[in-house]
């Protein structure tokens, strides 16, 4: 499931609620719905994140720090660091805008 699923899986399960059983259902072969990562069978060891690969949570959302904290612990989710880049599919060409933290680009 994808995270929309997840989250809403994690919530009903976690606010105590007697008698509710949650069953998470993936039609996948892994989970992550939109924000999926693809392995290119003629190029090993090429993985592209594809939809969502990371989300970006403003500090001031205290909303969903529960459930953030909860994935971090358990080791579903890692802080990312690394650079936003794009290759174009028409020419091929690769353009990098540098490193980042996960927020949105400027």
């Amino acid at each position: 499931a994808g995270a929309a699923g997840s989250a809403c899986a994690w919530r009903l399960s976690s606010e105590g609620r007697k008698g509710l059983s949650v069953t998470l259902f993936e039609m996948g072969r892994g989970a992550g719905g939109r924000a999926g990562t693809r392995h290119v069978r003629g190029f090993p060891g090429l993985h592209i994140n594809h939809g969502a690969p990371l989300f970006h949570v403003p500090l001031a959302e205290r909303g969903v720090n529960t459930l953030i904290s909860a994935l971090l612990a358990a080791g579903h989710v890692k802080e990312w660091s690394g650079n936003h880049s794009a290759i174009n599919a028409a020419d091929g060409h690769f353009s990098s805008w540098g490193a980042s933290r996960g927020e949105p680009p400027a």
